[in-house]
């Protein structure tokens, strides 16, 4: 913000007007549809209400956390309280692969539409350079993907039972149950293809909506954008936001990093600042959102295991044998319910 200036931002910010409403609305859209995708992976067992708010909980701390994946542990454990764990974590690790499948295949849909209809907008060489970045982009998925095909989960076990400060805990049983995760992750590829292909499906159209989105507050900023312009930056800024996935808060590192992509084609910081601005806070809301839901689900299950410990108290408390014939007690009638 100082190096762009107040005034120039504030001026964008005003220009969007009531249609940061339309940016909200696009950002709860996108957490709808990706929570579809996911009740494709878990089935019935949990309901919607819960996992949209583990999404929204996911989202909040997968930006504070180192390569935006901190927040996947709070998913598996906010849905693993509605159904068995192995449960959970397959269908998370399935949805993770399949967010990273549709997202890529996105990326890569901004310099076909820039080369089909504008090819000189930005330049040949702009082109050629955010293709190639596009594809090294996508090393870490092909990565993750070549481990689920490994079993993933039985490999991790594997790779920790190495580690002599944990080996101790690697028992024969949790390898098994590995086992038995991966198995799960692979019917998606067998008995459970039609809900793979659903899942995408869903997942690439919430990747649609963000060239929407991108477009639509450009547009808001009377940027005079087009909508292949668009796609091809949001290549730019997909491509920065995942290179900076390694650093520990994705807030603020990552609107200077979509900054510099405008600036690299020519665009101006003003522009590139207001967009990632706007978007931000419209992101920050939902994240409030995710984060009220993490600290309800926790002050819930405290109460519950405090509630279930006084029961197990009570329970081991004996009762005193009568020394002599027992006196029969009046009976209390139960409080009315409240």
């Amino acid at each position: 913000m100082r190096g762009v200036g107040y005034d120039p931002v504030a001026a964008s910010l005003d220009a969007v007007g009531w249609g940061f409403l339309i940016l909200v609305s696009f950002g709860f859209l996108s957490v709808v549809i990706e929570g579809l995708a996911l009740r494709c992976a878990t089935g019935p067992s949990a309901s919607f209400g819960r996992i949209v708010g583990a999404s929204l909980a996911s989202a909040a701390v997968n930006s504070l956390t180192p390569f935006g994946e901190g927040g996947e542990v709070i998913r598996i454990n906010l849905l693993a309280s509605t159904m068995p764990g192995k449960q959970a974590l397959s269908s998370v690790m399935f949805w993770n692969l399949a967010y990273r499948v549709t997202k890529h295949v996105a990326i890569f849909l901004g310099p076909l539409a820039l080369f089909l209809f504008d090819p000189d907008r930005f330049g040949i060489g702009m082109l050629l350079g955010f293709t190639a970045a596009a594809v090294v982009a996508t090393v870490p998925s092909l990565l993750f993907l070549l481990l689920l095909r490994k079993g993933g989960a039985a490999v991790v076990v594997r790779l920790l039972g190495r580690i002599p400060v944990v080996r101790k805990r690697i028992t024969p049983d949790l390898l098994e149950k590995a086992r038995e995760t991966d198995a799960l992750v692979h019917e998606f590829a067998s008995s459970r293809r039609r809900d793979a292909w659903l899942a995408m499906a869903l997942l690439f159209a919430a990747r649609l909506l963000t060239f929407l989105d991108v477009w639509v507050t450009l547009t808001l900023l009377g940027a005079g954008t087009t909508f292949p312009e668009a796609m091809f930056l949001v290549t730019g800024l997909q491509v920065v936001r995942i290179v900076l996935s390694v650093l520990p808060v994705q807030i603020g590192v990552g609107e200077g990093g979509e900054t510099s992509v405008f600036m690299i084609l020519g665009l101006t910081a003003e522009l590139g600042f207001s967009q990632a601005f706007v978007r931000l806070l419209r992101l920050l809301i939902l994240y409030v959102m995710g984060l009220g839901y993490l600290a309800r689900e926790a002050v819930v299950g405290r109460r519950a295991r405090q509630h279930a410990g006084a029961g197990v108290s009570s329970a081991a408390v004996p009762s005193a044998a009568p020394s002599a014939a027992p006196v029969a007690a009046p009976v209390t009638p139960p409080d009315p319910p409240a």
